[in-house]
């Protein structure tokens, strides 16, 4: 499920098809979601990293960078 961050395989239409408008749009958002969660799951990892070095004032600067963009989500989504 798409929530679940468990995205389709995408195939191409047929040229006869009716859609391609709007199956273009739907690929570009899922390429945007992925694109999304994979830069969320990167700084997540590098927190992770940072705070298992020891490096805590880093670890808190890519946390708050996370922070604020988990935020902004949930600004969007009301």
């Amino acid at each position: 499920m798409l929530a679940d961050a468990a995205y389709p395989d995408l195939r191409p239409l047929r040229k006869r098809d009716e859609l391609h408008e709007f199956f273009t749009a739907f690929e570009e958002a899922i390429g945007f979601l992925k694109s999304r969660d994979v830069a969320r799951s990167r700084r997540s990892r590098q927190a992770l990293e940072k705070a298992k070095k020891g490096d805590k004032d880093e670890a808190v600067k890519v946390l708050a960078s996370l922070k604020t963009t988990l935020e902004q989500s949930l600004r969007t989504e009301d």
